[in-house]
């Protein structure tokens, strides 16, 4: 619903609000829809209606700050020793 500021008045079309800019004649309003557009509307369409104030609730988001104590580890070098492998190599006997 679009609330009013000046005129304190809002236009009904089949469900849809829209704000009352001018009554031109009486056969043609001036009216604004919800998303900007302006244009005329035939005044036998719509009807007024009081202009209502809703309240939208906005939820934040809550940062909630969590102290944890850990044991700081220091950092140990360790030589590790790779093993020895044989190598496989085969060699075929030759022959003389």
């Amino acid at each position: 619903m679009i609330q009013s500021g000046s005129s304190g008045v809002s236009v009904s079309l089949h469900l849809q609000v829209m704000l009352l800019i001018q009554k031109t004649n009486q056969d043609w309003w001036s009216v604004r829809k919800a998303d900007g557009t302006e244009g005329y509307v035939p005044a036998n369409y719509v009807k007024e209606v009081a202009p209502r104030v809703i309240q939208k609730v906005v939820k934040k988001p809550v940062v909630v700050q969590e102290k944890v104590k850990v044991k700081k580890q220091g950092v140990r070098k360790e030589v590790v020793k790779k093993k020895k492998t044989k190598s496989k190599v085969r060699r075929t006997p030759s022959s003389e």
